[in-house]
């Protein structure tokens, strides 16, 4: 029996169990600091595994940083914890101090794209090409990265790092052929296209460029794009739905992910933003919202997710299964999985999300008319149109439909 709570549980030190030994730890790490720290004391004290915060705190950058932070050496402010460098010990600090109320809840790819462009910006030699920079990261780059992030959309931000890194290599191409962007012709601008495929990357700062005033009408045409076209061996989605129905060997988050990309083509990225309260359970109805409208799932998909919803569990030490709202909870403290995390697993078990994505995607758009499919799983109408005409429907229809869906104004 523990001699500080009562509790009747394996004692760690001191007669303690472990959650009285995490109080301790953390009290030798805080007692005597000049800042408020009781938020975060309450936070991990509330954990389903104090021993492994117990461990946690142990660490060397744990103590460390905790001690530093308490005894107000360090800012309690993201420019302070950023101090302390990038690293995953660095990020799970963070989410502990967002969790625990001490840090407002900030936008981590956001930030980390913030900051690479600063360093991107500081290795440009000549002041007006750093300014071009700056400008285009900011208005363009960063500012539609900004509203996905809003509505949920960003789950990386790979793309605009590229359309950065583009810009500045085109304007030091141009540079080394004699030219700025103010003299720049398009016959320089196919000069740079005759490169690698990835210089096509650069498009968006070309066309930002022109109204800006910046450069004249210069054209980088998009790559063509055919249309999706089944991915899988015939017979291979079948199985691969037969199998994580079945297997019970498999973890219950290998199996709902990948039943609800095989069943209702959802992307990893979309599928880790689900939270609890997108699903509803009516005694043996279960419905669950990607859209605009519910999804009745089929009673075998919807037994596993009412399973994982009750025992679903994160590898974040301090999370408590209560208090995450996520469907998918991820290694840190009030996050979710990492979609890439999530497509990996799937990968290691021989299932490609994309490809089985691609063909259950062919097969609804083949049965589903466009505008019902948009709200019944979460697509964009023109996406749900371009899958509709892929799966060998046509605009026709998806407009008339749309036309009819439109009350009188």
């Amino acid at each position: 029996m523990c001699s500080g709570c009562g509790v009747e549980d394996r004692l760690y030190r001191n007669g303690h169990c472990w959650r009285c030994s995490l109080a301790d730890v953390f009290d030798a790490l805080t007692t005597g600091g000049s800042v408020d720290v009781a938020s975060l004391r309450s936070s991990l004290l509330a954990t389903d595994r104090p021993r492994a915060v117990v461990r946690w705190l142990a660490t060397p950058f744990a103590a460390n940083s905790i001690r530093a932070l308490s005894a107000g050496e360090v800012a309690m402010t993201h420019e302070g914890i950023d101090t302390f460098g990038d690293t995953l010990a660095v990020s799970r600090l963070r989410a502990e101090l967002v969790t625990a109320g001490l840090l407002a809840a900030r936008d981590e790819i956001v930030a980390k794209l913030e900051a690479w462009i600063a360093t991107q910006l500081n290795a440009i030699a000549g002041t007006g090409d750093r300014q071009t920079i700056d400008a285009f990261s900011t208005w363009w780059v960063l500012r539609r990265v900004r509203r996905r992030a809003a509505t949920a959309e960003t789950t990386n931000d790979r793309s605009a790092r590229m359309q950065i890194a583009r810009a500045i290599e085109f304007l030091a191409f141009l540079h080394g052929h004699g030219a700025t962007l103010a003299t720049c012709t398009q016959a320089d601008v196919d000069l740079w296209l005759a490169g690698p495929p990835s210089r096509r990357g650069a498009r968006d700062f070309v066309r930002w460029a022109h109204r800006r005033g910046l450069c004249g009408e210069l054209e980088i045409a998009n790559r063509v794009q055919g249309w999706p076209t089944r991915q899988l061996a015939p017979g291979a989605q079948e199985q691969i739905i037969r199998r994580l129905l079945t297997d019970d060997t498999m973890s219950l988050v290998d199996r709902v992910s990948g039943l609800l990309v095989g069943c209702y083509g959802q992307l990893p990225a979309r599928l880790v933003r689900l939270t609890i309260d997108d699903i509803t359970i009516d005694g043996t109805t279960v419905t669950i919202r990607f859209g605009r409208d519910r999804v009745e799932l089929v009673e075998p998909v919807a037994v596993c997710v009412t399973a994982l919803i009750e025992t679903r569990r994160g590898r974040s030490a301090s999370d408590t299964t209560a208090a995450s709202r996520w469907l998918f909870p991820g290694g840190f403290a009030g996050r979710h999985l990492d979609p890439e995390t999530l497509a990996n697993r799937l990968r290691r078990l021989g299932i490609s999300a994309s490809k089985l994505r691609t063909d259950v995607l062919l097969e609804l758009a083949a049965e589903i008319p466009p505008a019902i499919l948009a709200d019944l799983i979460g697509l964009y109408p023109t996406t749900a149109a371009r899958w509709t005409h892929a799966a060998g429907g046509d605009w026709a229809v998806y407009a008339a439909e749309r036309v009819r869906a439109t009350p009188p104004r």
